[in-house]
């Protein structure tokens, strides 16, 4: 049986461990509030940026582009890219794993695919699972920034435009809330025409703008812009 003694300094360790999680929880908290923050000022940014392309869509639905699927329909296949976004520390639950087993799912479906992996959390994953990535694709999860975000973006758009592939998807974790996420798998090019149609996202097929656009110097010219930075 054991002394008063040593049930003592059981519960002082007990009270120890609850104060360091405590702390380890608030810090947490503070650093997903900060998150959804940043995501909230981006929306409207973002969202814009999709109804313009809705808009020019709209007025050119014949429009051709690499970065469009073609107009006779989503049957557009070819050698796929894989942007995987991971953390760069575990202990996170399923916020890794269901996105390392998706990933996975899409190796074995797709052997000849390529896997840019942010985060040493999947690196170190596709290494023990001896799935091969692009090891030169060194990026960190901490603390993204917008420089970051267009120099990714820059490197995929190398491989699209000299045709080393034909679509390029990203796998990362959706958080519903604080205690709920979910693994999303997401196409990024060729953009889906109908994606621009949503009636969140851009005009429904079929509305008339109440006020012409115009688009300069053209609307071709417009959207090689707008493209990239939708992806």
């Amino acid at each position: 049986m054991a002394s008063s003694k040593e049930i003592q300094d059981r519960m002082k360790s007990i009270s120890d461990t609850m104060k360091i999680t405590n702390a380890m929880y608030l810090i947490s908290s503070s650093k997903l509030r900060k998150a959804r923050k940043n995501m909230e000022q981006v929306y409207d940014y973002f969202h814009t940026i999709r109804r313009s392309i809705g808009d020019i869509l709209h007025h050119i639905p014949e429009m051709e582009h690499r970065f469009l699927e073609p107009v006779d329909g989503p049957d557009f296949a070819g050698k796929r890219a894989y942007i995987v976004i991971t953390a760069d520390k575990g202990l996170a639950g399923a916020y890794n794993l269901n996105v390392e087993k998706k990933a996975e799912q899409e190796y074995h479906a797709h052997p000849d695919a390529r896997f840019f992996v942010i985060g040493q959390v999947g690196r170190h994953y596709f290494l023990h699972k001896q799935i091969p990535f692009e090891e030169d694709f060194l990026y960190s999860s901490q603390k993204p920034t917008l420089q970051r975000a267009r120099q990714i973006t820059v490197d995929l758009l190398d491989e699209v435009r000299n045709e080393r592939v034909q679509e390029v998807y990203i796998i990362y974790t959706r958080m519903k809330n604080g205690l709920q996420s979910e693994p999303v798998m997401m196409k990024l090019l060729p953009l889906s025409r109908e994606q621009f149609y949503h009636k969140d996202m851009g005009l429904p097929e079929g509305d008339e703008p109440e006020v012409p656009e115009e688009f300069f110097p053209d609307a071709a010219s417009v959207f090689n812009q707008l493209a990239p930075i939708t992806m």
